[in-house]
């Protein structure tokens, strides 16, 4: 486990200073549901769409949820509340705005990974992953352990213009890594089209305006735009059972492919499973597969599980989200 546990940390470490960290941050998934489908930036994953993608969330029901996990025997650990909120439309803010539905998020995730306080800051943004990963193996047994907490809080809206709906986010995040810490403001807007029942696009811009973030050492990290593209289909097979299928593509992490699906049966019970490769850097791809489940009792209390496996550390991670609609 020891050796697992160490090579999550050479990547986590390397993908942390390496690429740019608030691009990761600002694309974190906060359901269980969208990690075991996987591609799921056009489905219907109205908890994830909160923070991922607002043009998708628009729906008819106030909700809310929480999600958690607790990957390699605690070293990572996500939590993420959420609550979405149904404007009435006999509402002045409503009949003003045309705006359909509220969401916020506040994601938080807490890393112990080894100390890399006494490598140069600035040179490790500039190393490639072998250079920064063998300098962190020779000085492994002199390394302390340094906690890297991070906290983004997420305001969205949707408006609904026919089959066509446009939605916003704001996202505010703050990062700590010992005694080195930065925040930053930033920007997304995502547009849906439906059409029909059974096919959906998605097109979502990060950080529509380019911002940096000032870490307290000096160091100035810009904060990229990116894009990111989806298209979900449903086939029924007969009155009972449906299937979706996924396809997501982006630039962010320099790059990344998923495609996954979900089997419903009476629109209660569901089976997930995806595959994604992410690119840490061009030399150095990651592949992870995802399975999960769901049911939903008594109409609106919604439960999900997923797991994901790490290919290049074998490893099994799992989350879980619990939702209740109202």
């Amino acid at each position: 486990m020891k050796s697992k546990n160490f090579l999550f940390l050479i990547l986590f470490t390397t993908r942390l200073f390496a690429s740019n960290f608030f691009e990761e941050l600002s694309v974190s998934k906060n359901s269980a549901k969208s990690i075991g489908m996987v591609a799921s930036l056009a489905s219907d994953d109205i908890v994830n769409s909160i923070f991922n993608n607002p043009s998708n969330m628009a729906y008819d029901k106030n909700l809310i949820s929480v999600f958690y996990s607790s990957v390699l025997d605690g070293i990572l650990n996500n939590l993420s509340l959420s609550f979405l909120y149904k404007t009435p439309k006999n509402s002045n803010f409503y009949k003003t705005t045309k705006i359909h539905n509220l969401g916020i998020c506040v994601f938080y995730n807490d890393i112990d990974l080894l100390d890399t306080t006494n490598l140069e800051f600035y040179d490790i943004n500039q190393n490639g992953i072998k250079d920064v990963g063998e300098e962190i193996i020779y000085q492994e047994e002199n390394l302390l352990k340094t906690n890297n907490s991070n906290l983004v809080v997420c305001l969205s809206i949707a408006r609904p213009l026919k089959n066509l709906c446009v939605g916003g986010s704001i996202k505010y995040m703050f990062s700590k890594i010992n005694n080195i810490s930065a925040n930053v403001t930033t920007l997304d807007i995502s547009f849906s089209y439906f059409l029909k029942n059974y096919l959906s696009f998605s097109f979502k811009v990060n950080n529509l305006v380019n911002t940096s973030a000032v870490w307290s050492t000096g160091y100035k990290e810009s904060i990229n735009l990116s894009f990111e593209g989806g298209v979900n289909y449903t086939y029924k097979f007969n009155r009972t059972t449906n299937i979706k299928i996924g396809l997501d593509i982006g630039n962010t992490s320099n790059g990344y492919f998923s495609m996954g699906g979900e089997l419903s049966y009476l629109s209660k019970y569901f089976l997930r499973g995806g595959f994604s490769k992410v690119s840490i850097s061009q030399e150095h791809p990651t592949e992870f597969l995802s399975f999960g489940v769901g049911a939903i009792l008594k109409e609106n209390i919604f439960i999900d599980y997923a797991i994901k496996i790490i290919n290049s550390l074998n490893e099994k991670n799992h989350f879980v989200s619990l939702g209740y609609n109202f």
